[in-house]
């Protein structure tokens, strides 16, 4: 069983859900990730990357799907790869407990797109 699921919600499009009880700590669903260059603002690419040591990376899994929120119960993490240690891989690390059923989410760490023009 995965511990994660991706479904649609009520406001946000797609998101990503736990599947099981997650408990605090819990470093799952690792992930390659590829780097790009600089995306446009407004664009695809820049809607999906992470910035991460002046890099933009963009995990190749359901990480990419996780919505934001201002109090997360989720954080990314990135880490060199052991395969090739000039790429880097993603993970998804739980900030405090996450019952069955309730959406993942993490901080983008800068004000989202979607607020950029409001004050």
């Amino acid at each position: 069983m995965s511990l994660l699921i991706v479904k649609h919600t009520a406001r946000k499009g797609l998101g990503v859900f736990a599947n099981a009880h997650l408990w605090r700590g819990l470093r799952m669903c690792l992930s390659q990730t590829v780097e790009i260059d600089k995306p446009t603002s407004g664009s695809m690419a820049d809607a999906y990357a992470w910035q991460h040591q002046g890099r933009y990376l963009i995990p190749l899994s359901n990480i990419s799907l996780i919505n934001h929120s201002s109090r997360p119960n989720a954080r990314v993490e990135f880490a060199p790869s052991t395969e090739d240690p000039k790429r880097f891989t993603a993970a998804i690390v739980t900030l405090r407990e996450i019952r069955r059923g309730t959406e993942v989410t993490v901080s983008y760490g800068v004000k989202p797109w979607w607020k950029k023009g409001s004050k």
